[in-house]
C-alpha cells in the first residue's frame, strides 16, 4: 500500500490517526500498524514514568518503551487482530527481537512520512516541545 498525502490527511481528520498495512515478507506477511494519538502518548508516558522508580537499566527502559509503543500501534499481524494493546504486547513478547525491531522501524518510518506530509517541524515544535525525535536514549525521561 502506498502512502499518499490525501490518504494521510483523510485518516488524520476522520479517525485521528493513520492506519497502514506493511508488507514485511512480499506476498506472505502483512501487518497493520497505526500512528499514535495524543491520548496514546499520555498513556505511554504514564507507563514509562512508573518504571522510573524501579531499578531498571537504560537498555531495559528503552526496550520496554519500544514494546509499549509498538503494542499500542500494532493492530494486526498476519490474520491475528488485536483488540487491546495488552493483547498485542503479549504477542510481541513471543516474537524474535529482530522481528520486533523491524516492526518498530516500520512504525518510525510511518510516523516520519506522516510528519513530512503535514509539516514535520510544526508537529515536533507544537506537540513535542522541541521534538521527541530529538530525545536520545541517554537522556532522562524528566528532562
Amino acid at each position: 500500500m502506498e502512502l499518499t498525502k490525501e490518504y494521510v490527511l483523510e485518516q488524520l481528520f476522520d479517525y485521528g490517526n493513520v492506519e497502514y498495512i506493511v508488507e514485511l515478507i512480499p506476498n506472505k506477511l502483512y501487518v497493520t500498524i497505526r500512528t499514535l494519538t495524543p491520548d496514546d502518548y499520555k498513556k505511554l508516558d504514564n507507563k514509562m514514568m512508573s518504571l522510573e522508580g524501579d531499578k531498571v537499566t537504560k537498555l531495559q527502559y528503552w526496550q520496554q518503551y519500544i514494546l509499549e509503543r509498538l503494542s499500542m500501534a500494532l493492530l494486526r499481524y498476519k490474520d491475528k487482530e488485536f483488540k487491546t494493546s495488552e493483547e498485542a504486547k503479549e504477542f510481541l513478547n513471543t516474537l524474535s527481537s529482530i522481528v520486533v525491531d523491524k516492526l518498530y522501524q516500520e512504525l518510525i518510518q510511518l510516523e516520519k512520512k506522516v510528519k513530512e506530509f503535514i509539516g514535520y517541524e510544526e508537529v515536533d515544535k507544537n506537540f513535542f516541545q522541541g521534538g521527541v525525535s530529538q530525545i536520545k536514549p541517554e537522556q532522562s525521561q524528566k528532562e
